[in-house]
């Protein structure tokens, strides 16, 4: 097996962790978000809507998450005309449109009239989740990195703490060879 090169290989570390550390930043900054969202949603109700010609999606926070709705006339008929055709929306607090959300999910499609709607409901909690698993899990490396690093200053073994400053090539606690060990031919 042929080993690449020692610096492309340092380049592409750096770049994961580049990469790691931007999307855990977009994440932490979505999960905040969602939970300014999900709190909000019990006392007022903010919505982005589109509107065209024969088609109406509404997003918007409810009480416990969020919901997508959409309404269709397929033959063409015209909705009501609203003061809004495209845009950011304020109004009350409102329950979600689904009646009974399995574990806060659901989804719901009904056509009546000629007219199509569809509505998703997504809990802010499963969305809380999401978005705070990639800070947790950056907490969790840098911890470890850390503490992988304190030890090595400190003259101890990286796997188990052990004081290797009498045997510095081995560990005799857990049988690891230190990072700093000559390697003789």
């Amino acid at each position: 097996m042929e080993k690449g090169n020692p610096l492309q290989s340092r380049y592409d570390r750096r770049v994961r962790r580049l990469l790691f550390n931007v999307l855990t930043a977009i994440s932490l900054v979505l999960w905040i978000s969602i939970l300014g969202l999900w709190v909000q949603g019990y006392y007022g109700q903010i919505g982005y809507i589109s509107r065209s010609d024969n088609s109406n999606r509404t997003f918007q926070n409810v009480r416990g998450g969020f919901q997508y709705i959409h309404v269709f006339t397929p033959s063409g008929m015209p909705l009501q005309n609203s003061s809004i055709d495209h845009g950011w929306y304020f109004g009350k607090a409102w329950d979600a449109v689904i009646s009974k959300p399995h574990l806060g999910f659901g989804i719901a499609s009904e056509t009546q009239n000629d007219l199509r709607v569809t509505a998703i409901l997504i809990p802010a909690y499963a969305l809380f989740i999401v978005f705070l698993i990639a800070p947790i899990t950056w907490i969790s490396f840098r911890s470890t990195e850390i503490r992988r690093r304190r030890r090595v200053r400190a003259g101890q073994c990286m796997v188990c703490g052990y004081d290797l400053r009498a045997t510095p090539d081995k560990c005799p606690e857990c049988g690891a060879v230190s990072p700093n060990a000559k390697i003789s031919d």
